[in-house]
């Protein structure tokens, strides 16, 4: 193991913690109370905070558990592909951290006030509980900002290419590929999977209504997976083509509009992670970490896209903008 492959793991392990202790915490609570609540509870509310939407605790439960294993997944992953500014660090693990611990204190705040009910149908959600949820998860977003020391790994370019000469009849032309992760595919699937348990218990139970929510989550996930799966960039003396895996979305960016293009390393952390971001540097098309193209517009902004042999890439680009 690399010093720097430690020192991600450390700032992983270090934003995690607290979180997933709270979820064991209010899982192992839940099942215990399980037997005073009441069959279906009320798990969704409208703004008057009257009950909405009723699930059996144990499906409930198991829904709360999914999501919260799902999201720890997510941000972990995001976290090991690196962060470039102490900043960007503690803001990413603050909301991290206080994401991951919403669903278990969630789960507290709205299964409490219903032990010993024997029908939930009237039930209302006591105001101070929903608001205690929110401010619980900032304070421990927070102590997780304060407190935490990332390894700040700054943001490296990728080795120049050698330099293409390029006349005005000249029509050569760069394709380049952007796979999605093995730990984007990973995610995904342990997604769809944590979804799938809760999905199995609410079909269980005869609860369609977060049956259909469960599954409809997947479906967007496959969708989402599809369509993230692939980029594809083709540099030629038109400008910068682009499309995700499907065809669409699609763009084409000038030469006319475009001001340099160099190959750059891409951590998704710094975007807050992959798909189509937006952020302080620009846009950003990421479906990996690593190397990938920045394309400086006249205009200032800048898109980030990820790909293979991105050095050659901006090489042509660089010798047609300078022809």
């Amino acid at each position: 193991m690399t010093d720097r492959t430690a020192a991600r793991l450390r700032f992983t392990a270090s934003m995690l913690v607290i979180p997933l202790a709270v979820t064991i915490a209010a899982v192992a609570w839940g099942l215990w109370a399980k037997p005073q609540l009441p069959d279906p509870m009320a798990t969704r509310f409208w703004l008057d905070m009257s009950a909405d939407d009723f699930a059996s605790p144990g499906s409930f439960i198991a829904s709360v558990a999914g999501t919260a294993i799902a999201v720890a997944v997510i941000f972990g992953a995001m976290t090991m592909t690196g962060i470039s500014s102490m900043r960007a660090g503690k803001i990413f693990a603050g909301i991290g951290a206080g994401s991951i611990a919403y669903p278990p204190l969630l789960l507290v705040s709205i299964a409490h006030p219903q032990l010993g009910l024997y029908d939930a149908s009237a039930f209302h959600l006591p105001v101070p509980n929903f608001v205690a949820t929110f401010v619980a998860c900032a304070v421990i977003g927070l102590v997780v900002a304060v407190f935490i020391r990332p390894t700040v790994e700054p943001e490296d370019t990728v080795p120049a290419a050698t330099p293409v000469a390029v006349t005005e009849s000249t029509r050569a032309a760069w394709f380049g590929r952007g796979h999605a992760s093995r730990v984007l595919v990973l995610i995904l699937g342990i997604a769809a999977a944590v979804t799938a348990v809760p999905a199995a218990f609410a079909i269980r139970d005869g609860d369609t209504g977060l049956a259909f929510a469960l599954g409809a989550s997947t479906v967007l996930m496959a969708l989402l997976a599809w369509m993230f799966a692939l980029v594809r960039v083709r540099i030629d003396a038109t400008g910068v083509r682009w499309s995700l895996g499907p065809g669409i979305p699609r763009g084409h960016i000038r030469f006319d509009a475009i001001r340099s293009v160099s190959a750059v390393e891409l951590k998704p952390a710094d975007w807050g992670g992959w798909g189509y971001r937006l952020g302080g540097k620009g846009t950003a098309i990421l479906v990996r970490g690593g190397e990938g193209l920045r394309i400086e517009k006249a205009s200032g902004s800048a898109l980030f896209i990820s790909v293979d042999d991105a050095a050659r890439g901006a090489a042509l680009a660089q010798a047609y903008l300078a022809r």
